[in-house]
């Protein structure tokens, strides 16, 4: 049975030693987490565009939500 120090575990993973699969699958899954948060605010940006432009403070292309469904 070995003993293990506390400086062995985690092992880190130092800036120049990244390998590449790391790097790609970092990359996916910020891609993924931000076209999520887009879907997610896809409508809540469109009625903010909506009611903000000229005429300012009214509903020109959209209906306002149902406030009381939600």
């Amino acid at each position: 049975m070995s003993h293990r120090s506390a400086i062995d575990w985690p092992p880190l993973i130092c800036g120049a030693k990244v390998p590449v699969w790391v790097r790609l699958r970092d990359l996916l899954l910020r891609v993924l987490a931000w076209a999520l948060m887009g879907d997610l605010m896809r409508d809540t940006l469109r009625f903010t565009y909506d009611f903000l432009r000229p005429p300012a403070f009214e509903f020109t292309n959209l209906s306002p939500p149902a406030w009381l469904e939600l």
